[in-house]
């Protein structure tokens, strides 16, 4: 990674591991493409205004799977690294935003009661429900904030990772499964 290639909080991947990620997807959809639609077939097509003629379609079927690997390892051996980075930067990110939270509501809990005494004894409701309105604001802005990471984890996982990874395997089945 570069230094304007930096990991951060909610992106665990570089920009480079992105990029291989999607070239892995680009290379992995036309061979699970030619492998699963039954319209489209590489016997005796005329690509480019070449025929295939008949066992030239292994040839194919090896080169894309050649590419898939390559993009594949390239993508792996690029977000490994790139995921402990982040896991040893960040890791410890959770805990600490789950106990600011708890820490938060408890204070804010304790100053609404303190807050709610003093005023019902003085009588003073609209104070009250000022302060009270100002304790609420901040806890939900701590919840926001734990809300927003962990959607943005979950987006990580799901996407960035989660579907490179997906296509990668049907695609090395389908391959595999017209070559050997």
């Amino acid at each position: 990674m570069t230094e304007n290639d930096e990991i951060t909080k909610f992106q665990s991947f570089s920009e480079r591991t992105l990029k291989y990620g999607r070239n892995l997807m680009a290379a992995a959809v036309p061979i699970i493409v030619f492998d699963l639609v039954p319209m489209i077939k590489l016997e005796g097509s005329r690509p480019l205004n070449f025929k295939i003629e008949d066992g030239g379609e292994i040839w194919i079927w090896r080169i894309l799977l050649v590419l898939l690997v390559y993009y594949g390892i390239r993508f792996f051996g690029l977000a490994i690294p790139d995921f402990d980075a982040w896991q040893r930067s960040f890791g410890g990110y959770w805990p600490k935003m789950q106990n600011n939270l708890d820490r938060n509501i408890k204070e804010e809990e304790r100053k609404k009661t303190a807050a709610a005494r003093r005023n019902i004894e003085k009588r003073n409701l609209d104070r009250y429900e000022k302060e009270y309105k100002q304790a609420m604001s901040i806890r939900r802005s701590t919840h926001s904030q734990l809300t927003e990471y962990i959607w943005r984890r979950a987006y990580f996982w799901l996407v960035d990772a989660g579907l490179p990874t997906f296509l990668f395997g049907l695609a090395l089945w389908s391959a595999s499964g017209h070559i050997f």
